[in-house]
């Protein structure tokens, strides 16, 4: 129904999906919707803190009833969506990096996942510039997004 101006969470879940080419969110949901929904409540939830100068839409968040109560802007929710997906990636990314770290380099190379935290890190990367992009491009005074997720990562 077009004619509520709220928009549902399952909207910036889309968008992060789009992020994100991950099958173990595709398994959680077939095995544990509940579960699903629980995850995905969290990365928006803490994308909407993470958001620079969030506008009031964004800012209407009503966990009841998942959805934003007022109507987000297109921009919103790619951005939103792009929050979550670093969000989602950061633990990837930690992990990875201990692994590396406990492994002797050799064994590193041929540790199959060798150069995976290099390659989550690259999609990190480029995500901020996305969402530096993106917040340029709309009205936001906008403090570097770096800041916001700490340190030159």
């Amino acid at each position: 129904g077009g004619e509520t101006m709220s928009t549902p969470f399952t909207e910036v879940y889309n968008s992060f999906l789009g992020n994100v080419r991950d099958y173990s969110i595709a398994t959680l949901y077939q095995n544990d919707p509940t579960a699903y929904e629980q995850e995905m409540r969290d990365l928006l939830l803490k994308a909407t803190v993470n958001f620079p100068n969030a506008s009031d839409s964004v800012n209407s968040i009503s966990i009841n009833t998942s959805t934003f109560e007022k109507e987000l802007a297109f921009h919103d929710i790619v951005i939103l969506g792009k929050l979550m997906a670093i969000e989602y990636l950061t633990p990837f990314i930690l992990d990875e990096t201990v692994t590396r770290l406990r492994l002797n380099s050799r064994d590193y190379r041929t540790y199959s996942q060798g150069n995976h935290a290099q390659a989550l890190q690259n999609i990190k990367t480029e995500l901020h510039n996305e969402v530096n992009r993106s917040l340029s491009r709309t009205s936001y005074s906008l403090k570097s997004i770096k800041e916001l997720f700490g340190g030159n990562s």
